[in-house]
């Protein structure tokens, strides 16, 4: 029983201090999302000394099975105002040096009626990229908190971070723009269920001593 209370208290500060988010692109800008029943891509981001390191993959089946769909344009909010952002460590290495561009903010490509604090350019195709990851760094320690400012659109649910995906054959259109939102369980929340989950145990030990 022991071990069981220790693998719920890892349990517990593992949730309530989460080193990692992932996002899953399910809301089409343009309004035609199927319900957000279908991913068309991800993106995963993780704490790193201060940094954030991000992975974007594109669901190259669910966009249309064009093996030449391109991570175009990354969208996502800040918690504060950023002016000295820097993106470095990218993957493929065929974007070193970076052929990418911030834009604070930038324009939505696909997508009049959204706005977001920060775009990354990643070029216009060739090579076309359906993976690529990259290290955000600034001035401030950046953390998962930092992301978690969501951004309002005309057609969708209000969303973290989206995606314009060029050579997509989805809905008509030759490109798309889709972002995602992840749950974000409260640490109040949580401290409460891991609290009433160690009382379980607790007592379950207690009975099994008599």
């Amino acid at each position: 029983m022991k071990s069981i209370l220790a693998s719920i208290l890892f349990l517990l500060l593992s949730v309530t201090q989460s080193h990692a988010l992932l996002i899953d692109l399910i809301y089409e800008f343009d309004g035609n999302s199927n319900d957000g029943l279908t991913s068309f891509g991800t993106v995963n981001v993780e704490e790193s000394s201060g940094d954030l390191n991000f992975e974007i993959n594109a669901n190259i089946a669910n966009l249309g099975g064009n093996v030449n769909v391109d991570i175009h344009e990354f969208y996502f909010n800040l918690t504060f105002a950023a002016t000295d952002l820097e993106v470095s460590n990218f993957y493929p290495t065929a974007l070193n040096p970076p052929i990418s561009s911030l834009e604070i903010p930038p324009t939505i490509a696909g997508s009049a009626g959204a706005s977001f604090d920060v775009g990354i350019n990643f070029g216009n195709g060739t090579p076309f990229y359906s993976q690529l990851s990259f290290t955000l760094s600034a001035f401030e320690s950046l953390s998962i908190a930092n992301l978690l400012e969501s951004s309002s659109t005309n057609n969708t649910p209000s969303v973290l971070m989206a995606v314009h995906f060029q050579n997509a054959d989805v809905f008509g259109a030759g490109s798309e723009t889709v972002g995602g939102a992840a749950p974000v369980p409260e640490p109040a929340t949580m401290l409460l269920f891991g609290t009433g989950l160690v009382g379980l145990v607790g007592s379950r030990i207690r009975r099994n001593k008599k």
